[in-house]
């Protein structure tokens, strides 16, 4: 079978474009996506093709960078492939960060700013199986879940990778056999990296001890653990359309800057769909799942078991903060504006996030307070009205049931460990006298 029809196998198995479509090419002028191009060419006018193509200079290899960039020009030029060059230059930006994963993170976003601006269908990437191979060991070695253990997807959104199911080695044979000249980056022989390594020495050694290839088991269970991945994927979307409430309100349109599901709820699910419910709940609210670890994950997830209260900051500004019930995804607590508003008697207020205070009255004896901390029966005729609601205030105290004398309100919300962030959130029922509740 040759290079070419490997290729549309991939892509008609794996439906990644269709005919008539306009395919957006990443170049950087090395062996894989210097391929890449040569194989849309040979393909774009049987299948009618619209074919681009966008260069990314990282400056990170001076003189070398240059001469790359000339190369995809000259390449686009004898194809008659449009060209778009960008630059831009990574630097680390904190922990866990490297100059080749900000590279990574501007070329995407690179990429789809052309894809959008052109209105163009599909990214293609030149990613090929022995990369699905390498970021599988990667990722195992750094502990990963079944996402990571799937390695690189056929497709993420707009993006695709048509070149997932062919060795490294067949596109430099494909490349010699029809006289097509590529560039070769110096850093891919340099072992300061985790995944030259890999390439370069733990994969050669792994095989010279079994004697046999390694890279196609490897790329085979990636896909069982994709598949995996894929349906506890499924499982978790459905859950969060059921429970996810946007702003903390019960709605259909759960992917909102802000995220409220029941964290007793999700305490119940298995572990597996659990974590995915909070991976999507990460990054529906911040867009990105950078830095989010396993472990980062399994401390939400405890937040959810009964009794427990706190938050735990995510990526960049973003947290998982749990109050009462609830769970709720989101950016750092602003602020809270003072509120107080007057409570008519039989009434009720309306505050933020769905909240509704509600008094009215009756004549049936009742135990004093019931069962639960939502609804309470007191004595009318010891209240001193007018009624409000309001936050709290400094020097405010009560006279918790029971107890001997007041209490100064902060002091009770440190020790019920209430947030911080809630604690001027909370409304306080009110009278002429004092806090009713």
């Amino acid at each position: 079978m040759s290079l070419i029809e490997q290729m549309l196998r991939t892509v008609r198995e794996r439906r990644l474009f269709d005919r008539g479509d306009s395919i957006l090419l990443s170049l950087s002028g090395g062996i894989d996506s210097t391929a890449m191009a040569h194989l849309f060419h040979e393909i774009r006018d049987e299948w009618k093709l619209r074919i681009a193509a966008l260069h990314v200079d990282h400056r990170l290899r001076g003189g070398e960078s240059d001469g790359d960039r000339r190369f995809v020009e000259h390449l686009c030029r004898s194809l008659g492939i449009p060209l778009s060059v960008r630059e831009g230059s990574p630097t680390p930006r904190g922990r866990g960060s490297s100059v080749q994963a900000n590279a990574r993170t501007i070329r995407y976003a690179f990429l789809e700013e052309e894809r959008a601006a052109s209105r163009i269908d599909r990214i293609a990437t030149a990613h090929q199986r022995d990369d699905r191979v390498e970021t599988v060991l990667l990722n195992l070695f750094r502990g990963s879940g079944a996402r990571g253990l799937g390695g690189i997807p056929y497709r993420r959104d707009a993006v695709i990778r048509p070149l997932l199911d062919i060795r490294r080695h067949e596109l430099l044979g494909f490349l010699e056999a029809n006289g097509h000249p590529f560039r070769t980056d110096r850093t891919n022989k340099e072992t300061t990296y985790d995944r030259n390594r890999i390439r370069l020495e733990i994969i050669p050694f792994v095989e010279k001890v079994l004697g046999r290839p390694v890279t196609g088991p490897i790329g085979r269970t990636a896909e069982v653990a994709a598949e995996i991945d894929r349906f506890v994927a499924s499982l978790a979307h459905d859950w969060l359309a059921r429970h996810g409430s946007p702003g903390g309100e019960k709605g259909e349109g759960w992917e909102e800057a802000r995220l409220s599901i029941p964290a007793e709820e999700l305490a119940r699910l298995p572990l597996a769909p659990a974590r995915e419910v909070v991976r999507i709940a990460v990054d529906s609210v911040a867009g990105s799942l950078t830095g989010i670890t396993l472990e980062t994950v399994d401390r939400v997830i405890a937040l959810c078991r009964p009794g427990r209260r706190g938050t735990i900051r995510l990526t960049g500004n973003f947290e998982s903060r749990r109050t009462g019930a609830l769970l709720t995804f989101g950016g750092p607590g602003e602020d809270a504006i003072p509120f107080e508003f007057p409570l008519p008697l039989p009434g009720s207020v309306r505050l933020d996030r769905g909240r509704v205070v509600r008094i009215g009255k009756t004549s049936r004896p009742s135990t004093f307070p019931p069962a639960g901390g939502a609804r309470i029966v007191i004595d009318g005729d010891r209240l001193a009205p007018p009624l409000t609601v309001r936050s709290r205030r400094d020097g405010d105290r009560l006279r918790p049931l029971g107890a001997p004398g007041s209490r100064k309100v902060h002091d009770l919300l440190v020790d019920r460990k209430i947030d911080t962030a809630e604690r001027d959130r909370l409304p306080l029922v009110v009278d002429r006298e004092g806090i009713v509740w």
